[in-house]
């Protein structure tokens, strides 16, 4: 999972590689194999790019316009993936064998971008460079209409969903309370070391996201105590033996996985690189791991009610 202007930058610098490659193919007269097999793997990186980031956004999941988002996100992913036809170009003169007569006229199909560019590949095997260039004029055809505008669409969602999700300082120090007079203090002192490592001149961003990582995991560890239930010191495990319980549903469990997830990523790994430039995932890490333990403690004072 990635904040969402990086999700943005990503899917736009994919979309923008995937554009030139068809408009330089589209200027060449012979289009070999290996220029068809390279755009086939282009065209499936970004078809799971999209599909990636649709489950990203699980950690909206229950907001204004998630749904929305989501949708968007298949409509564009729809374009990639169908086989069902999308446009049937038609022409009066028959320029090779994958052109169909049909009433007077020579219809070609165009397919999913993903089947088009197997069409694609199969035609530029045989040397039908007629027929490959009428693929790659739909595929540039597709991109730039309903591709390009379901993007822009998308990309308004993504960010509108960033916005409402902005946790204001006064719901911060309401679920630090609620954490300290349910026995969750040590979760408070994570939250706070993040934030004074977030408060830092310069800011030290890698120990604000791994403590956020450390509040995520005392709030699980002291809700498997709550529950009688024993830690194993494996996240996944013991997300799901509270789910196990039923005390956690299915949505929340992968909500909550997928935040320590970007958490352990972004905070805790040597490798990952969090500066200046990447300060806005920053911002969301911290936002977020209030949003979910706000949640769980939500679930969880449901549950102390339920049971008094």
């Amino acid at each position: 999972m990635a904040s969402v202007e990086t999700s943005i930058s990503e899917i736009q610098g994919a979309f923008v590689e995937l554009s030139q490659v068809v408009s330089s193919l589209r200027n060449r007269e012979i289009i070999e194999e290996k220029d068809a097999l390279d755009f086939l793997g282009l065209v499936v990186d970004f078809q799971r790019k999209l599909e990636y980031y649709k489950e990203s956004i699980s950690i909206f999941s229950g907001r204004a316009y998630f749904e929305r988002a989501q949708h968007r996100f298949q409509t564009v992913i729809y374009y990639f993936s169908t086989e069902a036809t999308i446009h049937e170009p038609q022409e009066n003169v028959r320029h090779d064998q994958y052109q169909v007569y049909v009433s007077g006229d020579y219809f070609d199909y165009l397919e999913g971008i993903a089947h088009e560019t197997k069409d694609l590949l199969e035609r530029a095997r045989h040397g039908s460079m007629s027929a490959v260039h009428r693929s790659l004029w739909l595929i540039d055809d597709l991109l730039h209409q309903e591709v390009q505008t379901g993007l822009i669409e998308l990309y308004g969602d993504l960010r509108l969903l960033a916005s409402l999700a902005i946790f204001p300082i006064e719901e911060k120090l309401k679920i630090k309370g609620q954490l300290v007079d349910s026995g969750f203090k040590q979760v408070v002192e994570f939250l706070e070391i993040a934030e004074e490592n977030y408060g830092l001149t310069p800011p030290h961003l890698k120990d604000t996201l791994s403590n956020c990582r450390n509040a995520l995991e005392a709030t699980i560890t002291i809700l498997l105590d709550h529950f009688d239930l024993k830690p194993t010191q494996k996240f996944s495990i013991d997300a799901g033996a509270l789910q196990g319980s039923g005390f956690l549903d299915r949505e929340t469990k992968d909500v909550v996985l997928s935040m320590w997830s970007y958490l352990s990523m972004k905070g805790s790994h040597s490798y990952s690189v969090v500066d200046k430039k990447s300060i806005s995932d920053v911002d969301f890490g911290l936002d977020q791991t209030y949003r979910v333990i706000a949640q769980l403690m939500t679930k969880y004072q449901s549950h102390s009610k339920s049971k008094a």
